[in-house]
């Protein structure tokens, strides 16, 4: 990128996490790209929202502090915030990169690439009884093997305490929008060059959800990488090549 303006990359965390999450991988892409590592409300130490939140109003407030077009990363829910940016505000996005998404993550009689809404109310019931338990747990399923989720459950807790703690009421709003949304609709109504990027032994987001979004997005490819929802994490070299491939 010697003599060129650096494209300006925003990075958007998952649910329970906070933008310390791309630390394994923001120092090898800031050679390359203008990184803005945004937190969702309520996440980051930062105040949530006012109010009944959606997807919507979450993308709205990730957009309103972002300056110009650019390149938006989104890893599983904040894959599905960067989406709503690039469907109501098409101006400001110029490429997708979508981490570890879904279109919808709640499956039901038509559509088997999702979490059972019976797995999410207990999830949501653990969670308003005993908060770092719940947050464990999840941290646990971010990879496919129980030793390495171990290992990869600490390092992504230790990134979470770096930036702060979220907000418990934003937790519960956000595992809301996880439980009602669905963009399958909208799909046709991304079209930016659209990149996703998904872990082959993914055991949140089923693979299937992600080939969905790449057939149903218009100019979109699909690339695998090992592990599991986190691969930016547990494999960031190969993601950093992944994202730089068509660099000159």
């Amino acid at each position: 990128m010697t003599g060129a303006a650096k494209r300006q990359l925003v990075l958007v965390h998952g649910w329970g996490v906070n933008r310390c999450v791309w630390r394994p991988i923001a120092d090898a892409l800031a050679n390359r790209y203008q990184i803005v590592a945004a937190d969702l409300p309520g996440y980051g130490g930062h105040s949530a929202l006012d109010g009944s939140d959606s997807l919507l109003t979450m993308a709205e407030s990730v957009a309103d502090s972002v300056t110009g077009p650019a390149v938006w990363m989104g890893w599983s829910l904040g894959g599905m915030v960067a989406m709503q940016v690039a469907i109501s505000r098409p101006s400001q996005v110029t490429q997708l990169i979508l981490v570890g998404s879904t279109a919808k993550f709640i499956a039901d009689r038509q559509w088997q690439h999702g979490v059972s809404a019976g797995n999410m109310d207990r999830f949501c019931h653990h969670l308003s009884t005993d908060y770092d338990a719940a947050l464990i747990r999840f941290l646990l399923l971010q990879s496919a093997k129980l030793g390495h989720s171990r290992q990869l459950a600490r390092q992504l807790g230790a990134l979470i305490a770096a930036c702060g703690a979220p907000d418990k009421r934003a937790l519960e709003r956000s595992l809301d929008i996880l439980k009602s949304c669905d963009l399958r609709p909208l799909l046709s109504r991304v079209t930016v060059p659209t990149d996703v990027i998904h872990g082959r032994f993914d055991r949140l987001v089923p693979p299937a959800a992600a080939q969905y979004l790449a057939d149903r997005i218009p100019n979109a490819r699909l690339f695998w990488l090992p592990g599991g929802h986190a691969p930016f994490v547990t494999h960031p070299q190969e993601f950093v090549s992944l994202l730089v491939r068509d660099d000159a």
